[in-house]
C-alpha cells in the first residue's frame, strides 16, 4: 500500500476542518466565494495548493494558518457558536487608529477608526480609554520597531507624571500645525521634558513645558507591543 504524500496528508486535514464547520465542500464554496471546482481537485490531489489558497481558506474559517493545517481537531460550529457569548464577555474591542489621529484626546471619532484588536477585558480594567496604533520610525529599535502594534493607556494621571522607566507615545511636531507621533522614554527636569530615544543614532530633543503643556505632548503610555515576525 502506497504512503500518503504530504499533499495529500493535509488535504485530509484542510478538509476535516471545513467539514468541522460546514455541512458539505459545496456550502463551504458557496460561504467563501472559493471556487468549488478548483477546491475539490485540491482536496483530492488534482490540483497543487499554494498559500493564496490557504489564506483564502483559513480567512473564511476564521483561523490562521497554522492552525488550518494543525491535526488539532476544530471544534464543531455548534460548540463553537455556544462558546461565542462566553468570549464576548471576556474580551473587549480597542480602535486602532493611523499615528496621526493619536493626538486627539477623549473619544476618538468613528470615521478616524481604521480597525478594532481584541484584547482580554481582565488586562484592559487597568487602563483609561486605551487605543492602538503603529509605531513609526527607528528610534526605538532594538526595543520597538517600525510597524509594530502599540496599544496605548491614555490615563491623565500617567501622562502628568511620567515615569524615567516607561515608553511613552508623544506628538512632538516642529509647529503647531503638525502632528509628529513617535515612541520615546521621557525625563522632567525643571521646565523641560526630555524625549529620549534608546537608538543612539537619534539625538535626544527638549520640549520646553512654559510653551507646549504636558498633555498635548504626551499621548499615552506604551502597555503592550504587538509584532509581525519577519522571515
Amino acid at each position: 500500500m502506497r504512503e500518503k504524500t504530504e499533499q495529500q496528508r493535509l488535504m485530509e486535514i484542510i478538509k476535516r476542518k471545513i467539514l468541522a464547520r460546514y455541512p458539505s465542500i459545496r456550502k463551504f464554496s458557496l460561504d467563501s466565494g472559493f471556487s468549488y471546482s478548483l477546491l475539490s481537485k485540491l482536496l483530492s490531489g488534482k490540483a497543487r495548493i499554494n498559500l493564496e489558497h490557504l489564506t483564502i481558506i483559513s480567512r473564511a474559517l476564521g483561523l490562521p494558518v497554522y492552525d488550518l493545517l494543525s491535526e488539532e481537531p476544530l471544534l464543531p460550529l455548534s460548540e463553537y457558536q455556544k462558546m461565542l457569548p462566553e468570549v464576548k464577555k471576556c474580551y473587549r474591542l480597542v480602535p486602532r487608529v493611523s499615528p496621526a489621529s493619536c493626538g486627539t484626546a477623549g473619544i476618538i471619532p468613528s470615521s478616524e477608526i481604521e480597525d478594532w484588536l481584541a484584547f482580554k477585558e481582565d488586562f484592559l480594567r487597568k487602563f483609561h480609554q486605551p487605543i492602538v496604533t503603529v509605531a513609526v520610525g527607528e528610534s526605538m529599535e532594538p526595543l520597538i520597531y517600525n510597524g509594530d502594534v502599540l496599544l496605548i493607556d491614555r490615563n491623565e494621571e500617567k501622562r502628568l507624571n511620567p515615569s524615567p522607566s516607561g515608553l511613552y507615545l508623544v506628538n512632538f511636531p516642529e509647529t503647531s500645525e503638525e502632528i509628529a507621533i513617535t515612541v520615546k522614554r521621557i525625563a522632567i527636569s525643571g521646565e523641560k521634558l526630555f524625549l529620549i530615544p534608546i537608538n543612539p543614532n537619534y539625538p535626544v530633543q527638549a520640549v520646553d513645558l512654559k510653551e507646549r503643556s504636558i498633555l498635548d505632548t504626551v499621548v499615552g503610555e506604551v502597555v503592550w507591543i504587538g509584532r509581525e515576525i519577519q522571515k
